[in-house]
C-alpha cells in the first residue's frame, strides 16, 4: 500500500511537471518564429525634377491644394484629411483610381499639399477629379473641377480645392 501511494505521488508529480513544462515553453515557441510580415507599400512617389531627355523617366505630376484656412475648412484635422482621385466613366460615374489616395504630404502657409506622379502612358488622359474627406471613409468634404492628366513631359497641374 506505501508503494502504491508513492507511485501515485510520482504519476502525479510527473504530470504536474509536465503541464509546468508545456505552459512554460509555448509561449516562447509561439513566439520564436513569428509569420514573414506582407510588404509594405512604398512610399508615395516624388515628382521631383523630371527628366524627360536623359537619365529620368518622362511623366509629370498633379498637385492638390487645400486652403485650411477658410471658414469651411476650420476644424479639420490634416493629418486626418483623406483625398482621392477619381476617374469619371462614360455613364457620367466617378471611380477611385487606386493608390491615388492619402492624406497630405505636409502643409505649409495653410496649405494642405498631396502631390502624385504621373507616368507617360497615362499623361493627356481625363476627366479626374480630386475628392476630400474629413477621414477615409468618412463624410466628402469638397470636390474639385474636373481636369485630365497633364499631357506633357515636365508638366506640373496645380488643382485648388475649395469647399
Amino acid at each position: 500500500m506505501t508503494t502504491r501511494n508513492h507511485n501515485g505521488r510520482f504519476k502525479l508529480i510527473a504530470r504536474v511537471l509536465c503541464v509546468l513544462a508545456v505552459v512554460t515553453l509555448l509561449p516562447a515557441m509561439a513566439y520564436a518564429a513569428p509569420p514573414a510580415l506582407p510588404p509594405r507599400p512604398s512610399p508615395s512617389p516624388s515628382p521631383s525634377p523630371v527628366v524627360a531627355s536623359g537619365g529620368g523617366p518622362a511623366g509629370g505630376a498633379i498637385e492638390l491644394r487645400v486652403p485650411l484656412t477658410s471658414g469651411a475648412w476650420r476644424g479639420v484635422y490634416w493629418q486626418e484629411l483623406w483625398t482621392v482621385v477619381q476617374w469619371k466613366d462614360s455613364l457620367g460615374g466617378w471611380h477611385d483610381v487606386d493608390g491615388w489616395k492619402g492624406t497630405p504630404d505636409e502643409v505649409t502657409s495653410g496649405q494642405a499639399r498631396k502631390v502624385w506622379w504621373v507616368a507617360q502612358p497615362q499623361m493627356g488622359q481625363g476627366p479626374f477629379r480630386w475628392v476630400a474627406y474629413g477621414r477615409p471613409g468618412g463624410k466628402m468634404l469638397a470636390a474639385s473641377e474636373s481636369f485630365s492628366l497633364p499631357a506633357v513631359a515636365d508638366q506640373w497641374l496645380l488643382v485648388s480645392l475649395a469647399p
